[in-house]
């Protein structure tokens, strides 16, 4: 449970009033060790109206789960649903999968998101996500990534984003 209002650069107790978040998960994975690897969940939210910002109350619930086979290979899914006029999209649906090719701790990954809008004026918008993620030290990490975003809310274009990150750890 959070405030619904919170905010990390104004830190003030309850802005709004009491408004909150809240969330509720239960998951299964088939033992501890493979919690990361293979696990299923369903979670569910619920946000107060917040009066103020003139925001509706909503509330929604989500079923994902992903499984590794034992050559890497993870296949991933996620769908998603909410009712009211405060969340992004009322309904989405997620895929994918991501493999290690073998070399240190690379990560290859693909991933499709299906969303529909809550706004009903908008179109529903898919985006499609590659990445190649390469492990060059136990602390060190770089990623590129392309995205395609079909009908991205309030845009008339179709961008192709690609992106390129630096990870480091200590």
């Amino acid at each position: 449970m959070s405030d619904a209002n919170g905010s990390l650069t104004d830190v003030e107790w309850f802005p709004g009033g009491t408004e909150l978040y809240k969330y509720a998960e239960i998951g299964w994975t088939p033992e501890p060790s493979k919690r990361f690897l293979t696990n299923f969940h369903l979670g569910m939210f619920h946000v107060d109206e917040r009066t103020d910002a003139g925001v509706p109350k909503s509330w929604g619930a989500m079923l994902a789960g992903n499984h590794t086979f034992n050559n890497g290979l993870m296949v991933f899914g996620r769908l998603g649903w909410s009712d009211g006029a405060a969340p992004i999209a009322r309904r989405a649906v997620n895929a994918g999968l991501m493999w290690r090719p073998g070399y240190y701790d690379d990560l290859l990954g693909l991933g499709v998101t299906v969303a529909d809008p809550s706004d009903s004026k908008l179109e529903t918008q898919t985006t499609i996500e590659a990445f190649y993620r390469a492990d060059l030290s136990d602390n060190l990490a770089l990623t590129a990534d392309v995205q395609y975003l079909k009908n991205p809310g309030f845009n008339e274009d179709n961008p192709l984003v690609f992106g390129l990150r630096i990870r480091f750890s200590m």
